[in-house]
């Protein structure tokens, strides 16, 4: 049996650190080649072209910038949050009055809240 031709197929990480891309080389034999030799610059010329590929692809990607977090992650008041819900269960305005009666003391973004309610119940 005479070879007259050799493949390499190899694959390579190009785009991420898995194996994402795959190279094909055929090549003829000529009477000088051995196999082993003719596999080993094809494979030379597939390196050569992967890390030609892995230039042009850092090149290409600009770093990505993380912005730093300037806010502070909301917190709930579990205490303002019943409040709410409460304010949002009185069906009437003489409800709504008896609730405030009961809690004197409302912390302004309550009060804003129990003032909206107030105003939707006497609009109908």
């Amino acid at each position: 049996m005479k070879i007259t031709r050799v493949v390499f197929h190899g694959k390579y990480s190009v785009n991420s650190t898995y194996l994402d891309t795959a190279v094909d080389i055929e090549g003829e034999l000529e009477e000088k080649d051995t196999v082993d030799s003719a596999l080993n610059s094809l494979k030379y010329i597939a390196d050569q072209r992967v890390k030609q590929w892995k230039q042009d692809v850092e090149l290409s990607s600009a770093p990505i910038r993380q912005a730093p977090i300037t806010e502070q992650p909301q917190v709930i008041d579990l205490s303002h949050e019943k409040m709410e819900i409460a304010i949002d269960n009185c069906q009437t305005i003489e409800h709504l009055k008896e609730w405030k009666s009961n809690n004197p003391t409302v912390p302004g973004k309550i009060l804003s809240h129990y003032n909206n309610r107030l105003k939707d119940l006497s609009n109908g």
